[in-house]
């Protein structure tokens, strides 16, 4: 579940870009979005309750969009977004790299093999009594 919540990705082209998301990601709420890079009036940004920041793309329409800070090659992704839009993007950062995320994947799947070999170890020493 978590490798495809973190599988959403980003498309560019020379007109747009765009945000696509998993079906899990959709029915947790996420949704997929396109936007044209000369609508894109701003990046504005914005304190997350544990000290960060988390950025969104603001469009002539006054829609914001969350921009996207867990890609793999996010420095290649701001050098998209400033030669597109114009906007400076020195002090937008990641939140966190992607491969943590794997990380943690692995050490919970991890995990949960030994609560079943724990609880098959238990199980066998009960029946064994």
């Amino acid at each position: 579940m978590i490798i495809n919540i973190t599988n959403d990705y980003v498309e560019t082209c020379n007109n747009k870009i765009s945000y696509k998301t998993s079906f899990i990601s959709k029915t947790l709420g996420k949704k997929n979005w396109e936007i044209l890079w000369k609508d894109i009036k701003l990046i504005k940004t914005l304190p997350t309750s544990q000290g960060s920041k988390v950025y969104y793309f603001n469009t002539i329409e006054g829609d914001n969009f969350l921009i996207p800070q867990r890609l793999e090659d996010f420095d290649k992704f701001l050098s998209i977004v400033s030669k597109k839009t114009g906007l400076r993007v020195k002090d937008i950062s990641y939140i966190s790299p992607l491969w943590t995320y794997k990380v943690l994947t692995f050490l919970s799947f991890l995990m949960i093999i030994g609560e079943i070999l724990a609880y098959k170890n238990q199980m066998l020493s009960i029946l064994n009594l």
